[in-house]
């Protein structure tokens, strides 16, 4: 199943951007993507409490569309197509929530191979002074010249980055080049604010500029359904033993006509009130009358129970008067067999009522 990718705001992140009130010193303007051989994409991963998981500072996972040309320009506009979903597997990350961030830079002075690094920083940390150690001097006087010489050129303020790395990149406003010791040309910087806590002498970086605003997603995978196997199955009935000389003595069918004609009292009465039960069985001990008596009186239950066992003993008394009085009687013996029939009548109805 596809993760779920929504785009989300990038100004949570590390990344500087203008304050408010300084936005007004920027032109306004139409940006058309030109991509060139120092054009490049940086590739982060977070968690959900923004710590770094992975870095790519040579994304190359994506496609470029172009577009054509816009009016009155030589610039190509193009369109860079990313999966997140895919990059996120691709760096094993196939589980959970992440969010992926890209960032989209022009290579001006330095890479993250050739790095330069901090010799002086300014007691107000605006200013800073680079020098490196794997540009020569002649590359450092060129990259520097030709930048200066962009940002003198373009149309619009050109402000630039200094790419620390772990997506730290304070905004920088002006450069220039410090070549009075031929033997040793630096590179001094202003910056828009103060150098981020964390950074000082040493820290090294390189200069890039933006060729698109940076974008991040938060991807959610998923999770895959746990199936757990704790049972055992039960193997099916087997058919082939032999039992020829074994003879089988099913049960005996009985029916309902032939369960309550038992001669036996105590059994057909206990087999009525089974019969009438019509509630699931359930566990309790009747010794302790909290059991089972929470909105009546265990004293009406009892006088009720006493009730009902005097009716059973005047029952049965009237039903053995009658027999006694059989013998000799000149009375109807159907009137004396439905006087019988009646009082055994009463007699069941209150034992197979008995709970």
């Amino acid at each position: 199943m596809a993760a779920e990718i929504v785009q989300i705001d990038t100004q949570d992140f590390t990344s500087q951007t203008y304050g408010g009130q300084d936005t007004g010193l920027i032109s306004s303007f139409e940006v058309n993507t030109s991509l060139s051989s120092s054009s490049y994409i940086e590739y982060f991963v977070y968690d959900n409490n923004q710590n770094i998981l992975s870095t790519d500072y040579n994304f190359n996972q994506y496609t470029v569309q172009n577009n054509g040309q816009s009016a009155g320009s030589d610039n190509t506009i193009s369109e860079i197509i990313i999966d997140p979903e895919k990059a996120l597997i691709d760096s094993g990350f196939d589980q959970g929530e992440y969010i992926t961030y890209f960032n989209f830079f022009n290579k001006q002075i330095g890479s993250e191979l050739q790095q330069l690094y901090i010799t002086e920083i300014s007691s107000d940390r605006t200013e800073i002074r680079l020098d490196s150690t794997s540009l020569t001097d002649v590359d450092i006087v060129e990259q520097t010249t030709n930048f200066v010489q962009l940002r003198n050129d373009s149309p619009y303020f050109l402000d630039f980055y200094l790419n620390f790395g772990e997506n730290q990149l304070p905004i920088a406003n002006n450069i220039q080049l410090d070549n009075q010791d031929p033997n040793n040309p630096t590179v001094l910087i202003k910056l828009y604010e103060a150098l981020p806590e964390g950074i000082d002498v040493n820290s090294t970086l390189w200069v890039v500029t933006l060729v698109e605003d940076p974008v991040a997603y938060k991807v959610t995978f998923e999770d895959a359904p746990i199936i757990i196997t704790d049972t055992v199955p039960v193997k099916g009935p087997n058919f082939n033993l032999d039992l020829k000389d074994q003879v089988n003595n099913s049960t005996i069918s009985s029916n309902y006509t032939s369960l309550t004609t038992t001669t036996l009292t105590s059994s057909f009465n206990q087999l009525s009130s089974l019969l009438e039960e019509k509630e699931i069985d359930i566990n309790i001990d009747y010794t302790d009358f909290n059991n089972f008596i929470h909105f009546s009186s265990v004293q009406a239950r009892l006088d009720n129970f006493y009730y009902k066992m005097s009716l059973l003993e005047g029952y049965s008394s009237s039903i053995s008067t009658i027999n006694t009085q059989i013998t000799g009687s000149t009375s109807s013996s159907l009137v004396v067999s439905n006087n019988i029939a009646i009082y055994e009548s009463q007699l069941n109805k209150i034992i197979t009522n008995f709970d």
